[in-house]
């Protein structure tokens, strides 16, 4: 913790490599395995190779195929890189590049990307965490909006506004990228706490379990919903989202996975509507392999 401090202080570097010091005390996750690049990924500098393009689109082909077969609506959502909302705050050697950034674009599938909207807002207020990977509960609340916009019909609702919601500032420990510094208790930072006024939506099956991959599925049910049955196969990114889409489907189920789909408990709840959640980071590097 000691060295931590002094090259955080003395040299204004971080003493780990996966962890990049930005400017005004932003802090970025740079490559979090070998070959998932983060910074390289937000700024367009790694690109997709074809061979890679091409099996990420035919992963994702792939399950919108199957759960064409069961009829089930497939979308897939990719929730932005902090470094592709917040490149300013970066290290000023970092430049972008030409080239797009390396998302999948498989044909005929369904795809909600809430880079734009997230950008568009940031004058709302801060929407990531200084000191975490993630957004906050108020960039969460804007993907939220931007999602229930962009689902397709018959799924598609106008989102609850921002002055139904209770919003708080309050001051927390550093998050997961301070953590890697040893530095949480130290990296303190404001961050937003966002909850519906009057909830319709309940938790009903696994509420009291952690929300973390490989728990049980969370089970919400709302009888005032227009919207049907939906799964959520999502990673850390959606669990700030759940109480706000919970608030528009008769039954929601999220259920944690990285890069993940649950295609048994697909099957089993039968749902109307899946949405694959991705954040961006999570479609470089390794896939994952779908059920034969």
């Amino acid at each position: 913790t000691g060295l931590a401090a002094l090259k955080w202080n003395g040299l204004d570097v971080s003493f780990i490599r996966k962890v990049e010091k930005g400017r005004e005390g932003w802090l970025f996750l740079k490559e979090e395995v070998a070959g998932r690049n983060e910074l390289l990924q937000s700024l367009g500098i790694r690109p997709y190779r074809d061979i890679e393009r091409k099996l990420w689109n035919l992963l994702i082909v792939q399950r919108a195929a199957w759960a064409k077969t069961q009829g089930i609506q497939y979308v897939m959502v990719i929730v932005p890189n902090k470094a592709s909302i917040y490149p300013e705050f970066l290290p000023a050697r970092y430049h972008s590049a030409d080239s797009s950034r390396a998302l999948p674009d498989p044909p005929g599938v369904p795809i909600v990307n809430l880079t734009a909207d997230l950008i568009r807002q940031k004058s709302i207020g801060q929407l990531y965490h200084k000191n975490d990977t993630h957004w906050n509960e108020l960039g969460a609340f804007i993907g939220y909006q931007s999602l229930m916009r962009a689902l397709p019909p018959p799924f598609q609702e106008a989102p609850l506004p921002l002055d139904s919601m209770q919003v708080q500032w309050v001051t927390e420990p550093g998050g997961d990228l301070a953590r890697l510094l040893l530095m949480d208790s130290v990296l303190m930072e404001k961050a937003a706490r966002v909850s519906v006024r009057h909830p319709q939506a309940r938790c009903e099956i696994s509420c009291d379990a952690p929300f973390g991959p490989w728990m049980s599925p969370k089970h919400f049910r709302n009888p005032h919903a227009r919207l049907p049955k939906v799964f959520f196969d999502h990673d850390s990114f959606f669990k700030s989202v759940a109480p706000f889409v919970a608030e528009h489907f008769q039954e929601t189920i999220f259920s944690w996975i990285w890069q993940g789909f649950h295609q048994d408990m697909i099957e089993a709840t039968h749902p109307a509507l899946v949405v694959d959640e991705f954040v961006e980071r999570s479609l470089i590097g390794d896939r994952p392999r779908n059920v034969p």
